[in-house]
């Protein structure tokens, strides 16, 4: 009975032991993954502050010195363009001395974790609230790339252009327009509300978020996935052909081909051929010569921008041991986004002044004189500004 007895007990105990065990395990497991998350999510934030610093001082630097450096400018972009991580990768060619320095630094920063940082321009697509902006130039010349965008594309795809006519894509581009503007009518014909279930359907807002967009009456997959990468709500009111992706170029003429894009790409990675085009005349000279067909009218109706670069898209990606976490944020110059429209509306305004004084010459038009060019606003002190805000 004793043999037994001690044989049960230890039995027991060993049963409770594991169990114990186990428990600990489990309990050490989960909380070391907390804790790499937590270490993951603050490289990500350093990555993202540091990008953050780096988009103020090229805003700073464009701000003071941009103008007074003319075609020269454009080095300044180096500020935030290249992708930067932690710890920093070793080049190849890098000798022994300066690899074990940098190694040593690595060793005795405090931050175990690291990042990768990229900032991209936001700017250079197709900005859906333009669909609504109180510039009419600018409302027509968004509405034409949309159509462009697909139009280019169904041309070159055969299995595209059948997918998208099942989906009736110029009538889900005419509810997109029907979700910003201010009327209640629809491009498509009839009321904008009649396409939806909800009453208080089109909000005549802007978007404010690109997955709205997926709300649109009509909207497929298909169009969305074709759609996303070309568009935002955070555009700088004009297209710039020194950033502008592939299809975003297509999007703006139908005689631009796939040829013509080519050649533009090729144009400006290459200061041999010529580097980046400095004006809309050298781009568009440049676009009918390789083989479009770009009339002056027409020209005048696309809104293409050199300026630069106001809105930026940064992705912060931080991780630690096996953990990871994401941080993606969109900053935008609102001043001169504001500016830029105020300029597109000022010169519409103008525009009917002129035309009015040709019908009615007698007639003197008030504010003939020539107003002083009105200084840029002063950056805003402290960080950029924030329109969006993702964490994963």
């Amino acid at each position: 009975m004793a043999l037994i007895i001690a044989i049960s007990a230890m039995v027991l105990l060993s049963y409770i032991a594991q169990e114990v065990s186990k428990d600990s395990t489990i309990e050490f497991v989960v909380n070391s993954q907390n804790v790499n998350r937590v270490k993951a999510y603050a490289a990500a934030r350093s990555g993202l502050d540091l990008s953050l610093l780096r988009v103020k001082i090229y805003q700073m630097v464009q701000s003071q010195v941009g103008e007074a450096l003319g075609e020269q400018a454009k080095s300044l972009e180096m500020i935030w363009s290249f992708p930067f991580m932690w710890p920093p990768p070793l080049p190849h060619d890098l000798t022994l001395v300066d690899q074990n320095m940098i190694q040593d630094k690595v060793k005795k920063a405090k931050m175990d974790g690291s990042y990768s940082a990229a900032i991209v321009d936001e700017g250079s697509k197709i900005d859906l609230n333009d669909l609504g902006s109180p510039s009419k130039a600018i409302q027509e010349a968004t509405l034409l790339s949309l159509k462009q965008a697909f139009e280019n594309k169904m041309l070159a795809d055969s299995k595209f252009d059948q997918q998208m006519k099942e989906d009736k894509y110029l009538e889900v581009i005419n509810n997109i327009a029907d979700w910003v503007d201010l009327n209640t009518e629809s491009l498509n014909g009839g009321a904008e509300a009649n396409r939806y279930d909800n009453p208080q359907w089109p909000p005549n807002r802007w978007f404010r978020t690109i997955d709205e967009v997926r709300l649109v009456a009509g909207m497929t997959d298909r169009i969305y996935e074709y759609l996303r990468p070309l568009i935002t709500i955070y555009g700088s009111k004009g297209i710039n052909p020194n950033r502008a992706s592939a299809e975003i170029l297509l999007s703006l003429h139908p005689s631009i081909t796939p040829v013509v894009v080519a050649e533009i790409v090729k144009r400006r990675t290459s200061e041999s051929l010529g580097g980046e085009f400095k004006k809309a005349e050298d781009f568009w000279q440049f676009v009918n010569q390789v083989g479009a067909n770009v009339s002056n009218d027409d020209q005048k109706k696309i809104l293409i921008s050199f300026n630069p670069v106001t809105s930026f898209r940064i992705k912060s990606v931080g991780s630690f041991a096996n953990a990871t976490r994401e941080i993606e944020v969109v900053v935008m110059d609102f001043n001169k986004m504001i500016d830029t429209v105020s300029e597109s509306v000022k010169k519409e305004k103008d525009a009917d002044k002129k035309d009015n004084a040709e019908q009615k010459p007698n007639n003197p038009i008030a504010g003939d004189k020539k107003e002083p060019a009105k200084a840029s606003a002063p950056i805003t002190p402290g960080r950029p500004r924030i329109f969006y805000w993702s964490e994963r």
